[in-house]
């Protein structure tokens, strides 16, 4: 098994700024085929209904910490933002994927 806490282990997290990655492709469920340009006025209320979706909610803080965000309104308490800063120092590496590509 993998020894996650040993100094040789090189690990690494992208982020990406979170309006960016909302409006980018690879959206999920039914809003992956649906949603494949820019907001239009057609398009608002589809926008609108993907960003209140599960797809669009806290996505970073569902992967960096255990709460299951579920709901349009659901928040993130003092503990899950403590959480996710832990789990992030953990990484060798957090990459801001805007001056990734920048580099490139």
């Amino acid at each position: 098994s993998t020894e996650w806490e040993n100094e040789r282990l090189v690990s690494m997290i992208v982020m990406r700024d979170p309006l960016e990655r909302f409006l980018a492709g690879g959206k999920c469920g039914v809003y992956h085929k649906s949603l494949l340009k820019d907001p239009t006025p057609l398009t608002q209320d589809l926008y609108w209904e993907y960003a209140n979706s599960r797809c669009a909610l806290n996505f970073a803080m569902r992967v960096l910490t255990a709460k299951n965000y579920e709901r349009a309104g659901d928040t993130t308490g003092e503990e899950e933002l403590e959480e996710a800063k832990v789990l992030l120092k953990r990484f060798t590496f957090v990459i801001d994927q805007a001056c990734l590509t920048q580099s490139m």
